[in-house]
């Protein structure tokens, strides 16, 4: 799995005619980047925080950039930006979906052991990111590696890995339906 790393092209990009782009406006960059200033403030005495707070600041905007293409590709408001402790926010983003969003050219960070299902945004620049498609646990769980991560930090925490299976999403035009579908169970 070592090639992972160096072939980006492979297991992404070559999907790229499946994501949906969206363009997030400079209001949408503007709230973005104060709840992250805010989020850093308030988290900034949580362990886990302070020990990988390096690159805090991107990955959190990152993700609340993912959010919001999401937000705007499902025309809904279910964006959370509060603040508080990191206990009170550890549910999936769409109550039984979770959001993973990532900078263009890194693989997802997801659980090593995942239990609902996620959708993957991949961010080209702050304000045009893909919404690549929903992985299921099971995809989750099977299309995994840690020659995915970067961060020697993340590998030694030992919680999460990082996600290749791009070509086994559901696709984003499906997204509506399947979360409908797990709200109703139907």
């Amino acid at each position: 799995m070592q090639a992972l790393e160096y072939n980006y092209r492979f297991y992404v990009e070559q999907y790229m005619d499946t994501f949906i782009k969206v363009k997030l406006n400079h209001d949408d960059l503007l709230r973005a980047d104060k709840f992250v200033k805010e989020k850093i403030t308030a988290k900034a005495t949580e362990s886990h925080h302070i020990v990988d707070g390096s690159q805090e600041y991107k990955r959190s905007y990152t993700g609340a950039l993912g959010e919001m293409a999401v937000n705007k590709f499902l025309g809904s408001d279910f964006v959370d930006l509060t603040v508080g402790p990191s206990s009170n926010y550890s549910v999936p983003d769409l109550g039984s979906c979770g959001i993973k969003s990532v900078e263009w050219g890194k693989y997802p960070l997801i659980l090593k052991v995942s239990r609902y299902p996620e959708i993957i945004v991949l961010k080209h620049n702050d304000d045009t990111l893909y919404i690549c498609g929903i992985a299921t646990p099971l995809i989750l769980n099977t299309f995994q590696s840690l020659d995915c991560v970067l961060s020697p930090n993340v590998i030694r925490r030992g919680e999460k890995t990082g996600f290749y299976g791009f070509d086994k999403l559901i696709s984003p035009i499906k997204i509506k339906y399947v979360l409908e579908s797990s709200i109703t169970g139907r």
